[in-house]
C-alpha cells in the first residue's frame, strides 16, 4: 500500500509494561477522542506483559489482521504524556516511520533520537552497536522555536516541517508506523537483541539498514515521561518560579500569528517576513527613512509605520537563547515596583507581571504600546492565577510623578537614544528609583553596519552612569547611589 492511498485510519496500540498512571488514562482518552472527532479512529489495543518487545509484536500482529485494514499504527507508551493530536501530527508527514521527540527519564535526559555511531564486537564476538543522541540538533531546534522550559507534552504548531529530520533510530514511546512497513518487514518486528540496547532500536535498525525504509523524528511533536517518585514542594517551587518565563515565552508560530492578527496583515506575508529576514528588519527599514536630523530620529521610533519591521525584529530577538538566558536572571524579582524602559513587544514586562511585580512599561511607539497590552491579555487569560496589572506609558513618563522604583530594566535601549536624550533619561531613572535600587541593562553600542540607528557611548558610558547617580557593579548592572 502506498502512503496516502489507504483509508487514513489510525489504530492505537499501547504496550503496557510498567505502572499505569491515572494521568495516562486521561491522556489516552484524549487521543482517542481527537481521532474520533477527526474521523480517523478505528479502535485501540492494550498489550500487557513483562516483555515490552512481545507486547509490541502482539499489537503489530493484531493491527495487520484487522478487517478494516487501518492505514496507520500509532503506538504510545503508558508511562508518558502525549499531545492529543499526536496521531494526526505525525500522519501529516506521510512518512513510513515517524516518531515524536521525547527524552530519557534518567539523569542524562538525552533525547531518544539517534545516529548510529559505532558497530563493533564485544569480547565474546557479539555485535555491540553504539548510538549517538542528536543533542545539538534537538537543542538548536528547541531554542530556535522558543519552547517554554517545562516538562510534559507540547505541540509546536507551524513548525512541523522544520522539525522533521531523518534519523537512524528513534525511541518508540510515541511512534506512527505505516501499514506497508509491517507488511514488508517480516516479524517479529520488535526484539531485545544483543548489542541493540532495546527493542525500539532493533526495529529501526532493521527497517533502515535491512529494508531501506527511512526513519524520521518530528521534533515539533514533544512527549514527556511520567516518573514514579516522591515529589512535592521542590518541583512546585521550581515550576512556580518559572511561570513568568513560561507565560512570556513563545514559539515562532506564536509570533507570526500574533503579528498577523494584531496588525491585520496577511498571515503568509508576515510569515515570509519572519522567515526571510536576518534579525535586523528595523535596521533595514531605517536605511529607507534617510534619518539625518534629531527630529526625524525621534519620529522614526514613534511612527506607526515603523511598527511592523520593529515588531518582527524584536520578536525574533526576544526569542533568542541570549535573551532567554538574560531573562532567567530576573526570575527571582517579585512583589516589587518595576520600570521596563523601552519595553518593545512586552516580553519582559509580561514576565515581571506574572511574577507579581507592579510594572510600568515605557514604550514610545503607539502600535507597540497596544501590542504589549494585546500580549499581556493573552498571557493573563491563559494563566489560572493572579497576574499583576501593568501600566503602559510613552514620553509622558519623563514629567510624571513616578517614584519608589526598586528595579529598572533597559535591555538594548540606551544605544537607541540621542546624545542629548541619554543623560536626561538616566537622570530621570535615578530620580524615580529608591536608593539602593538596581538598574539592569544590556547595551550594544556598536554593530552600526547592521543597526544604523545605534549610537556608540562605550567611551563615556561609565561616566554617564556615575554623573546620574548610578554606581556600576558590572557591565550589565548598576546600583542607584
Amino acid at each position: 500500500m502506498e502512503i496516502g492511498q489507504g483509508n487514513g485510519k489510525i489504530y492505537l496500540g499501547i504496550p503496557r509494561e510498567r505502572f499505569y498512571f491515572n494521568e495516562f488514562t486521561d491522556n489516552r482518552d484524549s487521543i482517542l477522542e481527537s481521532l474520533q472527532r477527526d474521523g480517523l479512529a478505528c479502535g485501540f489495543y492494550q498489550a500487557s506483559g513483562h516483555r515490552v518487545d512481545r507486547n509490541r509484536d502482539r499489537i503489530c500482529d493484531g493491527f495487520l489482521n484487522l478487517k478494516n485494514k487501518p492505514e496507520w499504527l500509532l503506538m504510545v507508551d503508558s508511562d508518558m504524556e502525549h499531545v492529543p493530536t499526536i496521531g494526526q501530527r505525525l500522519a501529516k508527514h506521510k512518512k513510513p516511520i515517524v516518531g515524536c521527540l521525547y527524552f530519557h527519564r534518567g539523569d542524562s535526559h538525552d533525547p531518544l533520537v539517534f545516529r548510529k555511531a559505532i558497530t563493533a564486537k564485544d569480547q565474546w564476538g557479539r555485535p555491540n552497536r553504539l548510538w549517538a543522541p542528536l543533542r545539538d540538533e534537538v537543542y538548536d531546534f528547541l531554542t530556535k522555536t522558543g519552547v517554554p522550559r517545562y516538562d510534559g507534552a507540547v505541540g509546536i504548531n507551524g513548525m512541523e516541517e522544520e522539525g522533521l529530520i531523518e534519523v537512524d533510530a528513534i525511541g518508540t514511546g510515541g511512534i506512527l508506523i505505516h501499514r506497508s512497513v509491517l507488511e514488508t518487514i517480516s516479524g517479529p518486528w520488535f526484539e531485545y537483541e544483543n548489542g541493540m540496547i532495546s527493542e525500539d532500536l532493533t526495529f529501526c535498525d532493521k527497517a533502515k539498514y535491512q529494508y531501506k525504509i527511512p526513519v524520521y523524528c518530528d521534533m515539533s511533536t514533544i512527549s514527556g515521561h511520567y516518573k514514579l517518585s516522591a515529589m512535592g514542594q521542590t518541583q512546585f517551587r521550581a515550576k512556580y518560579e518559572y511561570r513568568g518565563m513560561q507565560y512570556s515565552s513563545y514559539s515562532a508560530e506564536d509570533a507570526i500569528k500574533w503579528t498577523s492578527d494584531f496588525l491585520k496583515k496577511p498571515y503568509n506575508k508576515v510569515k515570509k517576513l519572519f522567515n526571510d529576514g536576518f534579525g535586523n528588519e528595523f535596521g533595514e527599514y531605517w536605511r529607507t527613512l534617510n534619518v539625518d536630523t534629531d527630529e526625524k530620529e525621534h519620529q522614526a521610533y514613534r511612527d506607526p509605520q515603523s511598527a511592523l519591521p520593529y515588531m518582527v525584529e524584536l520578536l525574533k530577538w526576544n526569542s533568542t537563547v541570549n535573551h532567554i538566558e538574560m531573562r532567567k536572571e530576573y526570575m527571582g524579582i517579585r512583589n516589587s515596583n518595576v520600570l521596563d524602559l523601552g519595553a518593545g513587544v512586552g516580553t519582559l514586562t509580561i514576565q515581571l507581571a506574572v511574577q507579581h511585580n507592579d510594572v510600568i512599561a515605557i514604550e514610545v511607539n503607539p502600535v507597540l504600546q497596544e501590542f504589549i497590552k494585546y500580549r499581556y491579555n493573552i498571557a493573563k487569560n491563559s494563566i489560572e492565577t493572579y497576574v499583576n496589572p501593568i501600566t503602559v506609558m510613552s514620553d509622558e513618563w519623563l514629567t510624571s510623578d513616578i517614584k519608589d522604583i526598586e528595579y529598572a530594566f533597559a535591555l538594548d535601549v540606551f544605544e537607541h537614544l540621542l546624545p542629548d536624550d541619554l543623560p536626561r533619561i538616566l537622570y530621570k531613572l535615578s530620580d524615580v528609583m529608591v536608593p539602593g535600587g538596581t538598574l539592569f541593562y544590556h547595551a550594544t553600542f556598536d554593530q552600526q553596519e547592521n543597526f544604523p540607528m545605534h549610537h556608540d557611548y562605550s567611551s563615556v558610558w561609565k561616566q554617564l552612569l556615575l554623573e546620574s547617580g548610578f554606581y556600576p557593579l558590572s557591565p550589565t548592572v548598576a546600583q542607584r547611589m
